[in-house]
């Protein structure tokens, strides 16, 4: 190889060490929050966001979850913590409008779920207040069967928010249902070099993912409920049955309303 080949190389592979080490270094938004949910096992844990405007991840630590409120327990007793693998991660690219979580329907079937991207109509309020050191606004709208009050920071001028309420002029950084039963609240923004909005989002899995849109995914985890109904009704004899309602932070999807 000659000196003139030995050079153009050189800085041929320098460029793109170059471009290589800035696009891993793209400043992004990061929202430490709390989640506080009052449900029938009451939990508190950490969740982050992670977002540039045009992306977002929602990323909930499942490790960090520790009761909501205290108990008085024997000092004997042992806590069995779940076998988590993985943290819960949804994924909303505004500007392609997707949104994708993961699924899992039994011990080795797995899914990428592609959710509906919601054009969310928020009522504005001239309400304020003070969260995390920025001044926040209120704002109001029935989402899936609950009534949601926000407050957002104009000053993040980012249309992103935690779970999956986005769409106002400025970062969402406390949310709660009207019953307080769902509660997100930001504790810290920080600024900082991260690659993660560019990485593939299915390489937070390392199984096989099946791919299903939100709908067919309900639909698959209800059919196997059914199934597990009969398959114990076979072996016990006719077991009663109620009709399924849902309790989680979604209660009604957008088709269901629709055909009602």
């Amino acid at each position: 190889m000659t000196k003139r080949k030995i050079l153009i190389h050189f800085v041929v592979v320098f460029i793109m060490m170059i471009q290589s080490s800035a696009y891993a270094q793209n400043t992004i938004t990061k929202v430490a929050y709390k989640e506080y949910f009052d449900t029938d096992r009451p939990i508190q844990r950490s969740a982050y966001l992670y977002t540039d405007g045009e992306t977002s991840i929602y990323e909930q630590d499942l490790k960090s979850a520790e009761p909501l409120r205290k108990r008085e327990t024997d000092e004997n007793t042992v806590t069995v913590l779940p076998n988590i693998k993985y943290n819960a991660q949804i994924k909303t690219d505004h500007t392609q409008k997707q949104t994708y979580f993961f699924g899992q329907l039994s011990k080795n079937d797995f899914y990428l779920i592609e959710d509906n991207y919601i054009s969310h109509n928020w009522k504005l309020s001239r309400e304020s207040k003070v969260i995390a050191g920025y001044k926040c606004h209120k704002a109001t709208r029935e989402f899936r069967g609950r009534k949601w009050i926000v407050w957002y920071a104009p000053e993040l001028n980012f249309s992103a928010g935690p779970w999956k309420l986005y769409g106002l002029p400025g970062l969402i950084l406390e949310a709660h249902d009207e019953t307080r039963r769902y509660t997100f609240l930001a504790e810290k923004i920080t600024f900082e070099k991260s690659d993660i909005l560019d990485k593939d989002f299915t390489s937070f899995r390392n199984e096989k993912l099946k791919s299903a849109t939100l709908k067919d995914f309900l639909n698959m985890q209800e059919s196997s409920r059914e199934a597990a109904v009969s398959r114990l009704s076979d072996r016990r004899g006719s077991i009663q049955t109620t009709s399924f309602s849902r309790s989680g932070i979604e209660l009604i999807y957008e088709w269901e309303e629709s055909s009602e």
